[in-house]
């Protein structure tokens, strides 16, 4: 199931609904938007996530990434999602915060940016993309901008990230009910 940008909260029923889905098994895709902006009125989208995403560990920031130097992410984590993945174009977008959690299986983050890019929430090296892997699976990004097409051409892997998250997202999936 994929969540991107939503502009209105979910009632409780629904938010308990896709929180057991993932406790059952089932796969979660959350994707925000940078600087928690209103696209297609999207407002607040990254605070309605985190009423999903908080549960799993994961809180999407109310920031924007800026980069030191071109908008790339080179840095990744040791997951599937990151096989083949050296070098993700992040033309805007928020950063991921993982919460403290006292269970053994937590959120960690899978793409990085460098010591020298910052946000409103990371001195250095924030987290744009992070996931939940228990029973069921939680993904998040932070912006869409990573799997949109870029105004010139670049040389990115951001279309194998694309189908690695998809395939680790559908693999074993339950359906939605």
């Amino acid at each position: 199931m994929v969540v991107a940008e939503p502009h209105s909260y979910f009632v409780l029923d629904e938010t308990l609904a896709l929180i057991d889905f993932v406790m059952k098994g089932g796969s979660l895709l959350l994707i925000g938007n940078h600087h928690n902006t209103s696209r297609y009125y999207s407002y607040g989208c990254n605070e309605i996530l985190n009423v999903i995403s908080s549960p799993f560990g994961m809180r999407f920031n109310d920031d924007g990434v800026v980069f030191y130097g071109e908008n790339v992410i080179q840095k990744f984590g040791d997951h599937p999602v990151c096989a083949d993945v050296e070098l993700l174009h992040y033309w805007r977008g928020c950063s991921i915060t993982l919460l403290r959690q006292k269970r053994k299986y937590v959120a960690e983050g899978v793409a990085f940016g460098s010591r020298h890019d910052v946000s409103e929430v990371y001195r250095r090296e924030p987290i744009v993309a992070a996931l939940y892997e228990k029973n069921g699976k939680v993904f998040c990004l932070g912006d869409s901008s990573a799997w949109s097409d870029p105004d010139t051409e670049v040389e990115d892997d951001n279309f194998a990230f694309a189908q690695n998250v998809m395939e680790w997202v559908l693999k074993n999936n339950l359906k939605p009910e």
